[in-house]
């Protein structure tokens, strides 16, 4: 899980982001223990991004074969 980089209070990348267990675990930052949200909602996020990502291609691709 890559999308959460930095905390948004403090900047710190020192994260805890649980890898396994409950959906909703708090991710938090180690540094300042900010609570930046929960590991059923990142995981949510990264399925939209990588969807969305996926179209992007796609449609360079199609810009590149001239079939736009």
């Amino acid at each position: 899980m890559a999308i959460l980089e930095k905390c948004t209070e403090c900047g710190s990348e020192d994260l805890h982001i649980p890898e396994e267990g409950e959906k909703d675990q708090s991710i938090y930052c180690n540094a300042c223990n900010a609570v930046l949200g929960n590991r059923e909602k990142l995981i949510k996020k990264e399925k939209e991004d990588e969807g969305e990502g996926d179209h992007q291609v796609e449609k360079l691709l199609r810009g590149l074969s001239g079939k736009e």
